[in-house]
């Protein structure tokens, strides 16, 4: 999957992805859970909480 195929998945553009990928901060967190979501991950809290 290309970054740019990737970034149409998360319904965000490209840019977001190559920045991402590049380590660059400062970062969303919505946008980063938006892109594990179109690669199919899903993020679980292990916080021992409820």
């Amino acid at each position: 999957m290309t970054q740019v195929q990737l970034a149409g998945l998360a319904g965000m553009g490209p840019r977001f992805v190559v920045e991402l990928e590049g380590g660059k901060p400062p970062v969303v967190i919505n946008k980063v859970i938006q892109v594990l979501a179109a690669l199919g991950v899903r993020l679980q809290s292990l916080t021992g909480r409820g």
